[in-house]
């Protein structure tokens, strides 16, 4: 639902600044998740998202996956 919304978006934010993003980048990712998100709310029946933080051997990035159980 719209509430969870905003628990993603901090989420994000969170692990993209604990990952290292610069601040344009932090934004960037938070938008990101927040339309994913506030695509779920609005157009599916139920789903999540996932949020992976991953270090590689000279940096480190963030996977977000959107999984819907929508009728389409």
């Amino acid at each position: 639902d719209m509430s969870a919304v905003g628990d993603v978006r901090r989420n994000v934010a969170k692990l993209a600044e604990e990952a290292g993003f610069g601040e344009s980048d932090r934004g960037k990712a938070a938008i990101i998740a927040t339309e994913l998100a506030t695509n779920l709310a609005r157009h599916s029946t139920g789903g999540e998202v996932v949020i992976q933080s991953v270090t590689g051997a000279d940096r480190k990035w963030l996977d977000l996956y959107s999984i819907d159980r929508g009728p389409g």
